[in-house]
C-alpha cells in the first residue's frame, strides 16, 4: 500500500456477522440485529459462524499486513 493515497473510510456490512479476531480486519465494532414484523432485536457482537460476512469484508478492506490479498 501507499500511504500517500490512503483515504479512511467506514462500512458496514449486512451478512452472516464477521470474524472480529480475523488478523487481515480491523473491526470497530460489531452488531448482530435481527428484525421481523414482531420484533427487532440488536445485540453487540456480530462474530460470524459462516464465515461468508468475513469474506465480504475482506474484499472490501483487507489489511495490507504482507499476507493474502488486500481490499
Amino acid at each position: 500500500g501507499n500511504d500517500d493515497f490512503r483515504v479512511d473510510v467506514d462500512v458496514a456490512v449486512i451478512d452472516t456477522g464477521i470474524d472480529l479476531q480475523h488478523p487481515d480486519l480491523n473491526v470497530a465494532g460489531g452488531v448482530n440485529c435481527t428484525l421481523s414484523i414482531f420484533s427487532a432485536y440488536c445485540a453487540t457482537g456480530g462474530d460470524d459462524d459462516h464465515y461468508h460476512g468475513t469474506h465480504v469484508a475482506g474484499t472490501i478492506g483487507a489489511l495490507d499486513n504482507g499476507g493474502g490479498v488486500v481490499g
